[in-house]
């Protein structure tokens, strides 16, 4: 299964690479002066999946960021558009560590207990905006 997930994730870790190789750059990052707006449809549709599979159960958000591009075009730059996101999924998943490591005190704290009431499944976190 660990094996499993590290494939899953080199998989999509190489789709992103490929979706950020294709963006304008300047030497080895995206250019700072690129605006969302100013990208081919080619590229704001991957930016968009990229948005989605990055906030999942939220589409809403890619929405709401595409109208900022469109209704304002010179506000929304790719790069630090792309290192928001990156960003934000960086704190998800240290905030998940955290709300697990406190899931399993709790846990402990029961079973020490006999509170539990025969309830042991974890309690699973989502990494979106939006339960």
């Amino acid at each position: 299964p660990a094996t499993a997930r590290k494939g899953k994730k080199n998989k999509r870790r190489r789709r992103f690479d490929e979706l950020f190789e294709t963006l304008p750059r300047s030497a080895n990052a995206i250019c700072s002066n690129s605006m969302v707006n100013d990208l081919t449809d080619e590229a704001k549709d991957r930016i968009r999946e990229y948005i989605v599979e990055r906030c999942p159960g939220s589409a809403e958000i890619a929405d709401a960021l595409f109208w900022v591009a469109e209704t304002h075009p010179r506000e929304l730059r790719t790069k630090e558009l792309m290192e928001t996101m990156e960003a934000m999924t960086l704190i998800g998943a240290s905030i998940n560590v955290l709300l697990d490591e406190s899931d399993s005190s709790s846990s402990m704290n029961n079973d020490d207990n006999n509170c539990d009431n025969g309830n042991t499944q974890r309690n699973k976190h989502s990494m979106t905006i939006y339960d």
